[in-house]
């Protein structure tokens, strides 16, 4: 009864005699006493001495995986001591039932084995459950990736070293809209390369997977660069006439239109002017 109810898995033992010594000090300053010396004690303060407390290390991925394994050898183990009780009470009762003696061999043999393989297998299909209900695919949600290294660059004002780390992204990875954009905003609003700028712009258009709420504005952000800050609206106008002509239809379509047609009229304005 003992083998099967208590388990041999404890907790850490807490090393060394200054652990002790802790809860010694612990226990007099919960009641408002000084605490006995020690030769941990801080002896460089001019009050009352207070000891140095050691923080004791733990490796979480050692102590994990052990303390896993050490659940598994002790659910088999237990699996294994009922199966030796199951099988003395059931020769106990096949002698009582005068059951033959094969049957009773072939009853101990299949209560041991699925001893052992109904809690694997049970588990295993739970898990199968559970991977149908959250990922009916057979795929988990892809993780959102990270330019955590590329941000620290560009956040110290490292604005080369930010490019590069975002291309290094873009070799992995070209479908992300995310390093096009920080590229391009990096040499619009930090380098003053409004050219590479609208160039990296232009790719992250035609090369990335965007969202409409992301291309709508990206295209915007082009447009106001060639516009605005490089005071070259015709450059935009091939832009502005695909989108108008592939979105017909749509308020992205429906502002290029509008667009395209104010700057050709600005552009005949000023072709008549001079």
């Amino acid at each position: 009864g003992l083998l099967l109810v208590r388990s041999p898995l404890r907790g850490p033992r807490v090393g060394g005699s200054n652990d002790g010594l802790h809860s010694v000090f612990e226990a007099s300053r919960s009641l408002n006493t000084d605490p006995p010396e020690s030769p941990n004690a801080d002896l460089g303060s001019d009050g009352p001495l207070r000891p140095v407390r050691r923080e004791r290390s733990v490796s979480p991925t050692t102590s994990g995986v052990s303390g896993v394994e050490a659940f598994d050898r002790i659910t088999r183990f237990r699996v294994f001591c009922w199966s030796l009780v199951g099988a003395f009470v059931g020769f106990f009762f096949g002698v009582l039932l005068d059951v033959p003696g094969g049957v009773g061999v072939v009853v101990i043999l299949a209560t041991t084995v699925m001893g052992f393989m109904a809690p694997p297998l049970f588990m295993k299909g739970v898990g199968r459950a559970a991977g149908g209900l959250y990922a009916p695919s057979g795929r988990s949600t892809p993780p959102k990736p990270e330019y955590s290294l590329a941000e620290s660059y560009a956040a110290r004002g490292h604005y080369d070293e930010a490019i590069a780390a975002f291309e290094q992204a873009l070799a992995e990875d070209s479908a992300d809209p995310t390093p096009y954009l920080r590229i391009a905003r990096i040499k619009r609003d930090r380098l003053g390369d409004d050219a590479g700028a609208a160039a990296w712009f232009k790719r992250a258009l035609s090369e990335s997977d965007m969202s409409a709420g992301v291309t709508s504005l990206t295209l915007k952000e082009v447009v106001e660069l060639y516009e605005v800050r490089m005071g070259q609206p015709a450059r935009a106008t091939p832009l502005l006439a695909r989108v108008a002509e592939e979105s017909a239809g749509t308020p992205d379509g429906k502002w290029a239109r509008e667009t395209l047609e104010r700057i050709k009229s600005q552009m005949a304005k000023e072709s008549d002017e001079a």
